[in-house]
């Protein structure tokens, strides 16, 4: 037994892979957003959207504590609303990030190619296979040691990925200066708001490793509430900073991540080939989570046969379940990245559709589990207790129900993204019924 306890994930483990998943390519660029909504406002605007957020991880961190076996919204949500319902969302979940991986392989080829050469994105092939490349390399990477190793690596992923940010943005000091502070109209402080939720998005990636976490009922909580307040220091920090180059409404609406990259090396005056290669690491960083991620909910499921059962493969090594989050997620993004020379909105068609995905199968799901159970089983052993849990849980399904109209109020890519959410939800459903019947 103690062996077994040698192998788990630590504290820090935890730690680094909620870091790690949040901390990705868009730090590098979500600040420069932030100022051009509201200038010095952006910080009051990032305060704002952390206290949101942080009602939602508080409603996973009791979640998780009740229900501690691993699979993220599968557990609580089953252990809550039944086998089935847990079924069902499991399913989602893994096809949310099986989009939301593809996306992140996407940033990591496309940062990377711009490191060497910035025409090589004008290849739309090379762009399809370095990005498909990557989700495979990423997909495998991780199952190639144990699981307490995966946490090393991904605290220590993410620790290099603040120490880049914040070295970059250090650069900043030496010429910033405060921009001409206008008050932000409410719809652009409403917008520097939204965006910094987005931003952090992903921490309860964490929950679905519980089973593989030392005491998870006690050290996920733990790991959730020392990781949101680490995120509200540095998003602080970098849109400080941001404030002080980029004054409100300057940046053109169609500059895109590789322009905002871009304009961030011209302004800290650090080659942009290290910016690209830096964000390159970012989003690397965070695909090698999430595709982790990925294949463990594959075995979980297959474990208790929501999905076939020869899919929950070894702990360790190259098996069916790593197979299958190459072949479906890859699949994905090369049809994403592949249609993106015809159709210049792919990708954030997929990025709606995946992110809906999670918003409804863990974000919404962990309140409504948190707030339920409190009230038809208040006795029920909470190793992690909410205070004020009535207002806590009713704001994180408030702010769940907000970010899925919000996901889809661009009508640009409406219909498409519906689509493809609806086309996953029936797919999850039917899986579901298989799996009971």
């Amino acid at each position: 037994m103690r062996m077994a306890i040698d192998k788990k994930i630590s504290l820090l483990g935890i730690i680094g892979i909620g870091l790690g998943t949040v901390i990705g390519s868009g730090i590098w660029k979500d600040s420069l957003l932030w100022s051009n909504s509201a200038s010095i406002f952006s910080i009051p605007a990032v305060f704002l959207a952390w206290l949101l957020m942080f009602c939602a991880g508080l409603a996973y961190a009791e979640s998780v504590s009740m229900f501690p076996q691993g699979g993220g919204p599968y557990s609580y949500v089953g252990g809550a609303f039944g086998k089935e319902a847990g079924s069902f969302v499991g399913i989602m979940y893994l096809f949310g990030y099986y989009i939301i991986g593809s996306v992140l392989s996407f940033l990591t080829a496309l940062f990377g190619l711009a490191a060497i050469d910035l025409n090589l994105l004008n290849n739309s092939l090379l762009l399809t296979l370095a990005t498909v490349i990557v989700f495979v390399i990423m997909s495998i990477l991780p199952n190639i040691s144990n699981y307490k190793n995966f946490g090393r690596v991904a605290f220590g992923w993410s620790i290099a990925k603040i120490v880049l940010v914040v070295g970059v943005f250090m650069f900043l000091i030496i010429t910033w200066s405060p921009t001409a502070i206008s008050i932000p109209d409410l719809a652009g402080f409403q917008n520097a708001i939204n965006s910094s939720i987005w931003a952090l998005l992903g921490f309860e990636v964490m929950l679905v490793f519980a089973a593989e976490t030392e005491e998870a009922e006690k050290t996920l909580p733990r790991a959730i509430t020392i990781a949101l307040p680490i995120f509200l220091i540095l998003y602080v920090f970098v849109s400080a900073l941001a404030s002080g180059i980029i004054p409100a409404g300057s940046l053109p609406e169609d500059i895109g991540s590789v322009g905002l990259l871009i304009m961030l090396a011209a302004s800290t005056g650090i080659p942009a080939s290290l910016v690209f290669a830096f964000g390159a690491i970012s989003a690397g960083g965070t695909a090698y989570i999430m595709l982790a991620m990925c294949t463990k909910q594959t075995r979980i499921l297959a474990n208790d046969e929501v999905l076939p059962k020869k899919l929950a493969g070894k702990e360790v090594g190259f098996d069916l379940s790593v197979v299958m989050t190459v072949i479906i997620g890859g699949t994905i993004a090369g049809v994403m990245i592949g249609t993106n020379s015809i159709w210049s909105d792919s990708i954030d068609v997929f990025a709606t559709a995946g992110t809906a995905l999670i918003l409804i199968s863990a974000m919404l799901p962990a309140g409504l589990t948190a707030l339920v159970l409190r009230r038809r089983l208040p006795a029920l052993d909470r190793p992690f207790r909410t205070p004020l849990y009535q207002v806590v849980f009713s704001l994180a399904i408030l702010l769940s129900i907000y970010l899925v109209a919000l996901n889809f109020s661009n009508p640009d890519w409406f219909l498409p993204s519906i689509i493809i959410f609806a086309g996953v939800i029936l797919v999850s459903a039917l899986l579901a019924y298989v799996r009971k019947s």
